[in-house]
């Protein structure tokens, strides 16, 4: 358009070079009207049976007459050139795309220069893009949407091993932002496990150029899978990895249980067996002791000697007791009740044992209407346990707290005892049946404790208090207010070294990070 104006500023004047050029042209006045226009402009509108001379350029361009207000403005030089792109009419009274751009023919003329061109197949050109564009918009936010769903840690790693892209459930793993993440190795994200793994798999895969997995321990019970691939490995180049980093610690914990449960099962019949056998002969034996201190009694001699049967006898009873409560099958009869009436119960009935022992006890509730879903007798049943052992464990004089509330979906009890704690080394032997440090101790009590409330959907923990005694936790399912069937509580915390502080005066426990 330009080019044409720089070479002939009048093109109405002369007619021959207006007609003979393939561009589409037309004259206009400050109305609209047409003035003039040439046999190219006229073929590519139809070339109307009354021709466009004189007709106004929106009706033989069949567009609203608004949309070329411009026109005016153009003609009497009040603005320079003006584009404008809609559908006109063509041949045939088919529309196409038309581009029209509008320029000033000369200062002392009111008059402008038409310029039409059919853009059809560019436009079709660019919607095809813009729609391909969207599309790939659409595509990459659902792709975005998708890998942020996983529930598995991906991270998306370059040919220098830096991480370019992970998912949100990676950047929870890491727990940073993704800005903190992006550009690092995996070594960058933190010292030991599963990262110093990780990155080694990762070597391992760029350098072999096939997949590969592995599974890790970390301290205690933790524990993950890792998985790592090229993203195109046929190609010579490294190209991208992908890592994939599932947490197992939950699966652990859960085999772990199962394994606790098979072999206490086992060993439950074994000893019940057992038990039974040697029951009837230990009735017979205290009998005969019965008898024997009814007739000598008044023997000084022999009363020591019976007495010493005596006690002899009672331990061996008891111990016939716990092994048939460890080999019997327990069947819950649970139903939402308050863990506090449990505790209180528990209290209760132990009392008598701490006041022979010389041991205080204290009940330092933090929380109220701590409701479980439970079997009341069976969980009397386990507090009672764990209170005789921490009283057994507990110096005269000191003093044993209870405390309850909640912990992260849970409710909780800890009995803090005021005994040596528990050896660091063998922390992980408490719950083995028949392991006990205190003399004449049937090493049941804990096993038997365990088993109850892994019944109940639980978790037992113990550790030490830094200012000394020992820390056994239970915690049950919490039910919500009004509620039949347990909060899904969120995963219990690794097995460790709990690590409780005293917070007033009263004894009051707290877990702490």
């Amino acid at each position: 358009m330009e080019e044409f104006l720089a070479r002939n500023r009048n093109p109405p004047d002369d007619r021959g070079l207006f007609e003979a050029t393939t561009l589409a042209l037309a004259v206009v006045d400050a109305t609209g009207a047409v003035l003039a226009a040439n046999s190219a402009f006229r073929r590519l509108v139809g070339d109307p049976p009354n021709g466009v001379r004189g007709q106004d350029l929106a009706a033989v361009l069949g567009v609203p007459t608004e949309f070329l207000e411009p026109v005016a403005g153009v003609s009497l030089g009040e603005r320079g050139q003006c584009h404008l792109e809609t559908r006109v009419f063509g041949r045939g009274a088919e529309r196409f795309w038309g581009a029209i751009t509008l320029a000033t023919l000369a200062a002392d003329e009111p008059a402008a220069l038409v310029l039409l061109e059919n853009v059809t197949d560019r436009r079709r050109i660019e919607e095809e893009q813009l729609g391909l564009r969207l599309a790939l918009g659409k595509a990459a936010s659902e792709w975005r949407a998708t890998f942020d769903a996983i529930d598995i840690p991906i991270f998306i790693l370059g040919e220098d091993s830096r991480i370019v892209r992970l998912n949100r459930a990676a950047r929870e793993l890491v727990d940073a932002p993704f800005r903190d993440i992006l550009g690092h190795r995996l070594e960058d994200l933190g010292p030991g496990e599963p990262w110093s793994s990780a990155a080694a798999l990762v070597t391992r895969v760029q350098r072999d150029r096939r997949a590969a997995q592995t599974e890790i321990r970390g301290e205690g019970d933790e524990a993950w899978a890792l998985g790592a691939s090229l993203s195109f490995p046929d190609l010579s180049t490294s190209g991208s990895l992908i890592l994939t980093v599932r947490d197992h610690s939950g699966l652990v914990r859960l085999q772990e249980s199962l394994r606790r449960s098979e072999t206490m099962a086992a060993m439950g019949s074994l000893v019940a067996g057992v038990a039974h056998e040697v029951r009837n002969p230990l009735f017979g034996i205290s009998a005969v002791v019965e008898s024997l201190e009814r007739r000598l009694r008044k023997s000084d001699g022999l009363a020591r000697h019976l007495g010493f049967l005596r006690r002899e006898l009672d331990r061996l009873e008891s111990l016939m007791g716990d092994l048939l409560e460890f080999g019997r099958p327990v069947r819950l009869e649970a139903s939402p009740d308050d863990l506090d009436v449990a505790v209180a119960d528990a209290v209760r009935s132990s009392a008598a044992l701490f006041e022979r022992a010389g041991v205080g006890l204290e009940l330092a509730s933090t929380e109220s209407g701590l409701r479980v879903r439970m079997d009341r007798g069976r969980a009397v049943q386990a507090l009672v346990n764990v209170l005789e052992n921490a009283a057994h464990h507990s110096a005269p004089g000191r003093q044993v707290v209870v405390t309850t509330g909640r912990n992260r979906g849970w409710c909780e009890v800890v009995v803090h005892d005021a005994g040596l704690g528990f050896d660091p080394a063998e922390i992980d032997r408490v719950f083995e049946p028949f392991y006990s440090r205190r003399p004449g101790g049937t090493g049941l009590g804990l096993p038997i404790v365990a088993r109850i409330v892994d019944l109940h959907g639980g978790e037992v923990e113990v550790g030490n208090h830094p200012d000394g005694g020992g820390l056994v936790a239970l915690r049950f399912p919490s039910l919500e207010a009004g509620a039949e069937e347990p909060y899904q509580a969120a995963e219990p915390p690794a097995r460790a070294l709990l690590d409780f502080r005293r917070t007033d005066v009263g004894g009051s426990c707290q877990e702490v990070s």
